[in-house]
């Protein structure tokens, strides 16, 4: 996936997928959402570096689609999650279209609506979490990463770009 900038603040990175019920040019995104990919610290404890973070200075980032997902068109929603306001979070986020092809019939269990998924309550976002006061472990928001025995690399993703990925 090419954001066509660099991800400058500390704070993960994750990326969520949503299977549209009909015609994905008319999907609103109304449905259920589930994580494909999240990158959180690389190392504790936390002081507040952007450097901190497994995405920092980063533009381009690869993640997986579970092979034995059921196929079909899919939105792709990469959203950054920028920590450095204790006040708040900072959401930098897009979406993109995707059509996934083959025999899978996967359909993630662990799912989340946008929005809704997050409030102020939320384990690893501000204000409840603070990255300035060297914390030692970092919760992941939102659901648990969905996962399977085997994934199939996904290419590159750019901004308004429809991309197939084909299950073998």
């Amino acid at each position: 996936m090419n954001f066509g900038a660099k991800i400058q603040h500390p704070g993960p990175l994750q990326i969520w997928m949503s299977k549209a019920s009909g015609d994905l040019s008319s999907y609103d995104g109304s449905g259920d959402w589930f994580k494909v990919y999240e990158s959180g610290p690389t190392k504790f404890p936390l002081t507040g570096a952007a450097e901190e973070w497994g995405v920092y200075n980063k533009n381009i980032i690869t993640f997986t689609v579970p092979k034995d997902l059921a196929a079909g068109d899919y939105l792709v929603r990469p959203e950054h999650l920028a920590l450095h306001k204790p006040s708040g979070t900072e959401f930098y986020f897009n979406c993109g279209q995707m059509k996934v092809t083959g025999s899978g019939t996967k359909v993630p269990s662990a799912t989340a609506k946008f929005p809704g998924v997050y409030d102020s309550n939320t384990a690893g976002l501000s204000p409840k979490f603070s990255l300035y006061q060297n914390a030692k472990s970092y919760p992941m928001p939102g659901t648990t990463l969905v996962t399977c025995e085997l994934s199939l690399p996904m290419s590159r993703i750019t901004r308004g770009m429809r991309e197939e990925t084909k299950q073998q």
